[in-house]
């Protein structure tokens, strides 16, 4: 009996096979090791890309604005040079810029509360003063003056005097303005208040007697001036001096009618006035 010969597979055949079984088995070995790094590599590009770009912003920030500040600490744009003043009748703008002391200065040190309050002490002829700026160094003063309601003389020194007793330096000319020649007080210093009831006398007696313009002020007898015919009055520095203003008229005709001319006449005491011969 013949034995059936057992057949020949074909060699194209087993070759896939082979090759699909040693890329089944090898290829995972051979290649999952580098196929991980490669994940872990990418895997790693992209945090630094996303840390990266972060920081580079941040960085980029910083270097802008250092770059910025230094260009304005040290840029001539932003120091003040001519700022402008506004309201000034008679003070020089240049005596209140020199007064606020901001000539020369950065514009980003400025305190402008701290520059009006030197500017007043400073320059006493201003009664208000308001400053503003902006960038990059454009300023501007806005003042008001005192006006002067009386000139107060000492000897050679005259200061002015506004309605609220302040005293500041006299500039200018005003020819018409009531003056009070100090005999034995010294004038005040700029900027000083004279008393109170002092001024309040002063004020009064210049409404009550609008046609004396000039007074003179003694610690003892307070405020007097000379009648038309000579003789002066006194009137001191109390606070009715309506009365003693009426006392005085009263008198001066009493006296004009029995043609006495006195050597004074003192109205201090409105109760009790007298004169002398």
């Amino acid at each position: 009996m013949k034995r059936r010969a057992r057949p020949v597979r074909s060699t194209a055949f087993r070759h896939p096979v082979y090759r699909r079984y040693d890329q089944s088995v090898t290829i995972p070995f051979r290649t999952g090791v580098p196929r991980k790094r490669a994940l872990r590599q990418a895997q790693s590009r992209a945090r630094i890309r996303a840390i990266s770009l972060p920081r580079l912003l941040s960085g980029s920030t910083v270097l802008a604005v250092a770059l910025i500040s230094v260009w304005i600490g040290f840029s001539d744009t932003f120091y003040v040079r001519r700022p402008v003043v506004t309201g000034n009748l008679r003070v020089p703008a240049q005596s209140i810029v020199a007064g606020s002391r901001i000539a020369g200065m950065h514009v980003l040190w400025l305190n402008t509360k701290e520059t009006e309050v030197t500017l007043l002490r400073e320059v006493p002829q201003l009664e208000s003063a308001h400053m503003s700026c902006r960038l990059p160094a454009d300023c501007s003063i806005a003042v008001s003056e005192r006006e002067p309601l009386l000139a107060w003389r000492w000897g050679q020194a005259v200061v002015w005097i506004d309605r609220a007793g302040v005293a500041f330096p006299a500039q200018g000319d005003a020819p018409d303005l009531l003056t009070v020649e100090s005999i034995d007080a010294p004038a005040p210093v700029p900027g000083q208040k004279i008393d109170q009831k002092l001024m309040s006398a002063i004020v009064s007696a210049s409404v009550e007697l609008p046609d004396v313009g000039r007074y003179r002020y003694t610690l003892a007898r307070g405020l007097e001036f000379d009648d038309p015919k000579g003789y002066p009055v006194y009137l001191g520095a109390g606070a009715n001096m309506q009365d003693r203003a009426t006392v005085w008229r009263a008198l001066r005709d009493d006296l004009s009618r029995r043609e006495i001319v006195p050597a004074y006449i003192d109205v201090r005491f409105p109760l009790a006035p007298y004169y002398g011969r």
